[in-house]
């Protein structure tokens, strides 16, 4: 899948990062800014039916990964 650089602000970054140093960040298989970025893309995308939703699985966590590395 072809990729692309997004940009976003320092601030977002930062709370992104904070973000990841929680339990609940590693529970849910998030270690990096480009994983938390992609699964709020997708949320924000089928909340407004722009992607088709699908079951969050330890499988699709990784497959994402594989995909945005």
């Amino acid at each position: 899948m072809p990729q692309q650089t997004v940009r976003i602000s320092a601030t977002m970054v930062d709370a992104i990062k904070k973000f990841l140093e929680t339990d609940e960040a590693k529970a849910r298989g998030y270690d990096s800014v480009s994983d938390v970025t992609t699964a709020a893309v997708r949320s924000l995308l089928e909340d407004y039916g722009y992607y088709e939703r699908r079951e969050a699985t330890a499988a699709t966590v990784k497959q994402t990964k594989q995909d945005t590395s």
